[in-house]
């Protein structure tokens, strides 16, 4: 207990002395979404009369991800938002499967998020798992509330890759999933040196680690259970939407990507979609907007323009 104790301080007076709460420029919200009232917490930058963006993290992340993104010029001209998905960083963490294995759950929390921001068909950006996580938002709500998706080093279970992940991710997940904290430990630090191909800065690695060990093992236990339809059906693949989605899409990669094959996952998108703008950083890995910032916030300005 007194151990536990410890490290809560420690992890508190971390976060402080970085200044990782609060972040200037940003305002922050909670609203109470789904049948279990489950709270959100919410993030904004710009104003809301503005084109918008809505950004989703990836698996163990929270809305710190996209602070590059959320603090910089782009607030000047657009509305920015992001959240923290349920079961992650200052969101609720409720303990049922039920609450992460339907994929309407998982839409409703960002139709309830654009509703509540006054987002007007924003471009959904989607990091990694957060790309998974608009498909399951198209799928049960279609695409008429949105202008554009950009898919952020993500196959979104759009596409197949005919190789697996990089085995150090595989085995960083199952560490996340255990309940010694010390294994836990180590799956966070294992997978947040794969997010990029060159060592992030002191501060942001420290807080991307942390942020995976915000999550409780058994919201990861329940994630990666296969997810279902409004049937209770399970859905093994997102390719059925390949023909539904009529928006602008834009698939922005790492070329050094440590977790996915960049390849396989270029060549598979240029074949479903043969309109896509698909945009590779060379020598960025699998975190182009935190590597990168400064070309990633400028595609996204030519994306809204041309959107």
């Amino acid at each position: 207990m007194i151990k536990n104790i410890s490290f809560f301080l420690k992890f508190i007076t971390f976060l402080v002395f970085f200044d990782f709460i609060p972040a200037y420029g940003l305002s922050f919200s909670e609203i109470n979404t789904g049948k279990n009232n489950v709270t959100l917490n919410i993030v904004q930058s710009g104003a809301s009369s503005q084109a918008g963006f809505l950004f989703i993290h990836g698996n163990g992340q929270n809305y710190y991800s996209w602070i590059k993104q959320l603090n910089s010029n782009l607030n000047k001209k657009y509305h920015l938002a992001s959240f923290d998905l349920r079961g992650h960083g200052n969101s609720g963490k409720p303990n049922s499967i039920h609450d992460y294995n339907k994929a309407c759950v998982w839409a409703e929390d960002v139709r309830s998020v654009m509703l509540e921001t006054n987002l007007t068909k924003p471009i959904l950006v989607g990091w990694s798992f957060g790309g998974l996580i608009i498909m399951h938002y198209i799928n049960c709500f279609g695409i008429d509330e949105i202008s554009g998706i950009v898919l952020v080093s993500s196959r979104s279970r759009l596409v197949n890759l005919s190789s697996l992940p990089n085995p150090h991710a595989i085995e960083s997940q199952m560490l996340l999933r255990e309940k010694d904290f010390k294994k836990r430990k180590r799956g966070a630090e294992i997978f947040t040196r794969l997010l990029t191909y060159q060592p992030l800065e002191n501060k942001t690695y420290h807080i991307l680690k942390l942020s995976s060990l915000m999550v409780p093992s058994f919201v990861r236990e329940f994630i990666a259970t296969p997810i279902l339809d409004y049937n209770s059906k399970v859905i093994p693949s997102y390719s059925f939407l390949i023909p539904k989605i009529k928006v602008p899409l834009t698939v922005i990669v790492g070329g050094k990507d440590s977790i996915r094959d960049t390849r396989g996952l270029i060549k598979a998108f240029r074949k479903a979609f043969p309109r896509a703008e698909i945009i590779k950083y060379d020598d960025i890995g699998h975190s182009p907007h935190l590597e990168d910032p400064s070309r990633f916030n400028d595609d996204l300005i030519r994306i809204a323009k041309k959107n």
